[in-house]
This record gives C-alpha cells, structure tokens and sequence, in this order.
C-alpha cells in the first residue's frame, strides 16, 4: 500500500480523524509518569550510544572509551532537555531532524527542502526548531 502521511484537525467533539475515521482518546500523565518517560528515555540514549560506538570500535572506526562516549552523549541530551526546559519564549511545539528533511531523496542537503518544510509547519502554527547532529558541521565525518 502507499503510506501517506499529513497533519489533520481533530473535532474536539467528536475526537475522530478525518483521514482513518478512527476515534481517538486523549491520554494524560502525571508530572511523576513524565519525568519516569524523560529518565527513561535517557537511559535508553546510553545504551543506544554505547551499542553504537561498540559497532564503530569492531569496525576500527572508533578508538576512545564506548562508556565515556556514551556518558558524554547523555550529558549533551540532558543539557538539550535541561535547555528546553529553562529557554525563554514559548515553547517549541515541533522538532524537526534537519538532517533527515533535508536530505531526504536527494542524497546531499536540500536547505530549500528543509525550509518548506518548516514554512508549512508554521502555517500550521506550530513553533519549529530545527536540529542538525554537530557532525553535519564538520568537513568530514561518517554517516555509517
């Protein structure tokens, strides 16, 4: 089948989607339930990094310590949540993986991709922010 994907309204009414017809239910958490989903999240980022950089040493593209890499990069996503959190203005209600939109089907950076997408997620009303991983500013690095 053809996956589609776009952004709908949902009828506060009626909670339905106009694009499956399905009825939706707004779930809820508690204060406690979200910081146990943001702890969590984080514990899995250092796994993932430690998985990651482990993959890259077997391929002997990586010489420093997997679990200094790994604390390093939860520290970096701790301080982009703690950032988040204590930014001023409102808040972002849309992040956008640069990277990913602006690549995607052409196999170097698009910018003009990337900005339309950002220009119909603000149409939209939404607040963007826009992340790139730090490698995409090097003059070299390793996508795999």
């Amino acid at each position: 089948g053809t996956l589609v994907a776009h952004r709908v309204a949902i009828d506060n009414t009626t909670a339905r989607c106009p694009a499956t017809d399905a009825t939706l239910r707004l779930i809820t958490i508690e204060d406690s339930q979200r910081k146990h989903v943001h702890d969590t999240l984080l514990v899995m980022a250092r796994e993932k990094s430690i998985e990651y950089t482990a993959r890259l040493a077997a391929k002997g593209r990586s010489t420093a310590d997997n679990a200094e890499k790994a604390e390093q990069a939860t520290r970096i996503l701790t301080e982009f949540s703690e950032w988040l959190d204590s930014r001023d203005g409102e808040p972002y209600t849309t992040i956008v993986d640069g990277a990913n939109i602006a690549y995607y089907g052409w196999g170097r950076v698009n910018v003009h991709q990337l900005m339309h997408m950002v220009d119909a997620l603000e149409k939209q009303g939404e607040n963007v922010l826009v992340v790139f991983p730090k490698k995409y500013t090097w003059k070299k690095f390793h996508l795999r």
